[in-house]
């Protein structure tokens, strides 16, 4: 039996199918099982894959009436015999050891499947998918979609491997006849998995076409294209109220309303009046199974639109389109009193009815971080950076209070310990502001975390650490961990002995500083040429008394 079956949907792609098919056959993991249905292709594509495959040890090509991509998959994964299997679209490319990589990840961890990191090309460059940036931050083994919501977003089917027992255990299958059909089946499988394995590294090449014939993500102004994602997000929403997921359900609903319903809101120019129409009508009917409060925390922009769709006030939420496409009126506030609110249309305008609070930032602005540098000094880590309210300017040192602690990130306690931290001077931050002109000249800080607050207890074999910052404005206050590496040094930060046994790691976990401390064993000391060898001279930690 093959360790993994590649099910290959084909249909119309004669431009692109060749190159695809070489990126299997050049995959590092022998033994594939590759099988390529040809959904009724008019272009020769069923030709050349029959050509592609003939001789090749594993691979098939089946032949059916054209159905859409979906009944194709589950075509081809009825016909699949490999303990674990992938989908791949036949314009789309492999790297060469994304398989190895994820089989074996799989395999070692026993989890359910394993998703990875997607780059975007168009012919001419590369580049991360936004979406999939957005899902995946980092190599994780045996987590799941609770511990990392983020996950929400990996919505794709084919930077994946499943267990193909864990599909059929669980009857996921893909709908058929629709747009869209990743989305009922791999979000629920992030949902039913026990566990699953992300890895940071690109698996999946996925092309922007850049021919007259686009594809269904590149023709977001259809109303066929608008009725089956709305139709997809409501087959998950369905899963999670049977399941009774209520963190997941409020996880997805997020996912919807800044993701999957504004790709058509900002398209909203380029569509037929039915299809403005249908917008307004299907997200109505979709806002009735989100929580008030979940709306409520949402960009101002958004609330606007949503809050004039329930009200079915299309030409309103026209008028709010055409004014929000003009990057000027973009990002731009106003404060009235102690609050602060978004220069947003009809907000002056009662006879639209619009609350205040639709428009309010006062609460909602971020705390925005960066890390310009990080050093040793005197055994102690300096952290040079920023940190300022979104949209809230800090010209002076009386514009707000700041306090830095030190949080543990593992044990029991998670305790946190108070940092010193002095003002910088930042004049660079106001100068690269966009928008609307706002003063952030005093909104850098030198921080420094003692040496001794990362030591470990005695016994402790390792411990994590993040930086922690809170600022306080007459309008407002918020407080975050502190990350954003700027370019220089503050990328590439140098580890340092705390203690002699005990080394301190600045890193990042996606954007966000910690430090990691790990009691070391022994010490490299020399590494020097001895005629053909190589002469590495270890000490061993000392001995402090504490282990």
């Amino acid at each position: 039996m093959p360790s993994l079956s590649v099910v290959v949907p084909i249909y119309n792609v004669s431009d692109y199918l060749v190159a695809c098919l070489e990126s299997l056959v050049a995959q590092t993991l022998g033994g594939l099982e590759v099988i390529l249905v040809d959904d009724g292709s008019t272009d020769g594509s069923g030709a050349m894959a029959d050509e592609f495959a003939a001789g090749r040890d594993g691979w098939q090509v089946l032949h059916v009436e054209n159905g859409g991509l979906g009944r194709a998959r589950n075509i081809g994964m009825d016909a699949s015999t490999g303990e674990f299997v992938a989908f791949v679209d036949s314009d789309d490319l492999i790297p060469r050891d994304a398989y190895e990589l994820m089989l074996h990840a799989v395999s070692e961890s026993g989890s359910d499947m394993v998703c990875g990191g997607v780059l975007r090309f168009d012919g001419a460059s590369t580049f991360n998918s936004p979406l999939h940036r957005r899902a995946i931050t980092r190599t994780q083994m045996r987590t799941h979609i609770h511990e990392t919501p983020s996950l929400i977003f990996d919505s794709t089917a084919w930077n994946k491997i499943y267990r193909r027992s864990f599909l059929a255990k669980h009857g996921l299958r893909f709908p058929e006849g629709v747009y869209y059909e990743d989305i009922p089946l791999t979000l629920p499988a992030h949902f039913l998995a026990t566990s699953v394995d992300v890895l940071a590294d690109p698996v999946y090449l996925w092309r922007e076409r850049q021919t007259a014939v686009q594809s269904i993500t590149q023709r977001r102004a259809e109303t066929k294209n608008l009725v089956d994602r709305l139709a997809a997000v409501t087959a998950v929403d369905d899963f999670l109220a049977q399941q009774g997921d209520e963190v997941g359900k409020q996880i997805h609903d997020r996912k919807v309303l800044t993701v999957d319903v504004p790709l058509f809101l900002d398209v909203l120019h380029e569509g037929s009046p039915d299809f403005q129409q249908q917008v307004v009508a299907l997200t109505a009917e979709y806002l009735k199974r989100v929580p008030d409060e979940t709306v409520a925390r949402l960009a101002p922009i958004r609330r606007l639109q949503y809050h004039l769709i329930t009200r079915g006030m299309l030409d309103e939420l026209i008028e709010v389109h055409d004014h929000y496409r003009d990057p000027a009126n973009r990002g731009q506030f106003v404060r009235s009193g102690l609050r602060m609110y978004a220069d947003l249309p009809f907000r002056k305008d009662p006879s639209k009815g619009v609350p205040d609070s639709v428009y309010e930032v006062t609460r909602s602005q971020p705390l925005r971080t960066g890390v310009r540098d990080l050093y040793w000094q005197g055994g102690d880590l300096m952290v040079d950076g920023h940190a300022f309210i979104h949209r809230v300017p800090e010209a002076t040192r009386a514009s707000s209070v700041r306090r830095f602690q030190l949080r543990r990130l593992d044990g029991p306690s998670r305790e946190r310990r108070a940092l010193s931290a002095k003002r910088v001077q930042r004049p660079d931050l106001t100068a690269r502001t966009t928008g609307a002109p706002l003063s952030y000249d005093a909104a850098g800080f030198l921080a420094r975390v003692p040496a001794e607050l990362l030591r470990l207890a005695p016994g402790e074999a390792q411990g994590s650490f993040e930086v922690l910052a809170q600022v306080a404005t007459p309008s407002a206050r918020r407080g975050s961990s502190v990350g954003n590496p700027e370019l220089g040094r503050g990328r590439h930060p140098r580890r340092a002995l705390i203690a002699p046994d005990e080394l301190a790691i600045p890193a990042y976990a996606g954007k966000r500083l910690t430090i990691s401390v790990r009691r070391v064993e022994a010490l490299l000391e020399s590494v020097r040429n001895e005629g053909d060898a190589v002469r590495f001279t270890l000490r061993a930690a000392a001995d402090d008394g504490r282990c």
